[in-house]
């Protein structure tokens, strides 16, 4: 069972119903709790016990999946439980090509975070969303798209993460420990997997696997109350 949990979440009154959730099914655990991505980097590089982090997408410092791909990129053996308003089919895929271990809807029911949690550390991933009348009540599974970001090599996706964060080709080497020379290199490659022929359109595309917009504030009202009922 998980002993320490990382929240990640920028709205007050979700972030406070998810971390009375978690401490009321994981009394034992140390739950943490910060409002960015960057807060979050820091609180992990100075302690690395976490076991697991529970994850919002929409965060004041991050676009799209780019945080998650952040935080998999420099914590690669983070488990890492997206909890989020936006459960559009292409975003939830987009999530696990870059690394998540779950996906929950913030619909989601004090039965199923618990149980998300218990076998995200058991070693399994984890689908839970709103679903159509069409679709099955059981647990869906992440389609293998093409999605081009599972072309990137793991040296790869540190150099985009860091062209997310608006650095340069020479601060990206300093970064890595290597050669400008390797950088724009690996920037080439990066350009021919993404179909894109500049930094800028590197960036649409990944600002393009933003979560589909929805009206987060009643979302994230209704599950609040939905927790702490």
């Amino acid at each position: 069972m998980p002993k320490k949990i990382l929240l990640v979440d920028d709205h007050p009154l979700m972030l406070e119903a998810l971390g009375t959730v978690v401490r009321k099914i994981r009394p034992d655990a140390e739950v943490v709790e910060v409002f960015s991505i960057s807060a979050a980097r820091d609180v992990i590089q100075r302690d690395r016990d976490f076991d697991l982090v529970l994850l919002d997408l929409r965060l004041p410092d991050t676009q799209g999946v780019s945080g998650l791909l952040g935080l998999k990129v420099n914590f690669p053996q983070l488990k890492v439980l997206v909890v989020s308003a936006y459960a559009h089919q292409e975003t939830i895929e987009n999530c696990f090509l870059v690394g998540a271990n779950g996906f929950l809807s913030k619909s989601l029911r004090l039965k199923e975070l618990e149980a998300a949690i218990d076998k995200i550390m058991a070693g399994e991933k984890v689908v839970r969303a709103k679903q159509s009348a069409s679709e099955s009540e059981d647990e869906a599974s992440p389609i293998d798209t093409l999605n081009p970001l599972k072309r990137l090599t793991f040296q790869q996706a540190r150099v985009l993460h860091h062209v997310c964060r608006g650095l340069l080709n020479k601060q990206i080497a300093y970064e890595l420990g290597v050669g400008e020379t390797t950088v724009k290199a690996h920037m080439r490659e990066i350009f021919r997997k993404l179909d894109v022929v500049s930094r800028t359109q590197a960036l649409v595309r990944i600002m393009r696997l933003e979560p589909y917009q929805v009206s987060a504030n009643r979302a994230i009202e209704r599950t609040a109350k939905t927790l702490t009922a």
